[in-house]
């Protein structure tokens, strides 16, 4: 029993959902319940899709904007 291999977990990688990725998704469910009459899903679905949009819209907003690397080779501190 020397030889003795562990194996990890296979497990793909996802990506982080975040609230703009299910926009659309809710918004679909939304429709499909409009359709089939269920008038009150709809309408919880219907505020689930604004909260969503109103949260992807505050995570776009705290995410740090790059700034472009400087291009002058002129320093400050060298005067």
């Amino acid at each position: 029993m020397g030889n003795v291999i562990q194996i990890a977990a296979a497990q793909a990688r996802r990506s982080r959902r975040h609230a703009g990725d299910l926009v659309a998704r809710i918004d679909s469910l939304r429709a499909d319940a409009e359709r089939r009459g269920l008038t009150a899903l709809a309408y919880f679905l219907d505020i689930a899709v604004t909260e969503a949009m109103v949260q992807a819209r505050r995570c776009a907003e705290d995410e740090p904007v790059s700034q472009p690397a400087a291009t002058s080779s002129h320093s400050p501190a060298s005067d």
